[in-house]
């Protein structure tokens, strides 16, 4: 009797790991599928066009929801100028206080944080 116990206990532990296992795969699965979802879509917006001024807003409305809170893309203009060409946020109120900068000559922008590449 306590040999049984013992055995329906063993195989109980074993059906708990193999079940979180299993869940542990799906969720990976579940990432992957994500991943290379987006990679598709970006895929997709990067063939459309060559017309980078088509091309970046919809990168940026990609970008936004899946891998930031913000987006901003600048070109390097003649005489070394910088010139915001998207800016993406969830947030349209975010959006105008961006340009409103941009527009200001004296502000100077400071990118913090880390630069990611896919």
């Amino acid at each position: 009797m306590l040999a049984a116990a013992i055995e329906c206990k063993k195989v109980e532990e074993e059906l708990e790991e193999s079940l979180k296992i299993s869940h542990q795969n799906q969720l990976l699965a579940e990432e992957s599928k994500k991943k290379y979802s987006f990679l598709a879509e970006a895929s997709k917006i990067f063939i459309s066009s060559l017309d980078y001024q088509k091309t970046l807003p919809c990168v940026a409305n990609l970008l936004v929801p899946e891998l930031s809170d913000w987006c901003v893309i600048d070109l390097l203009r003649e005489g070394g100028r910088l010139s915001h060409v998207v800016i993406s946020h969830d947030d349209p109120r975010k959006i105008e206080y961006a340009n409103e900068l941009e527009k200001n000559k004296n502000i100077i922008w400071i990118y913090l944080g880390e630069y990611t590449m896919l």
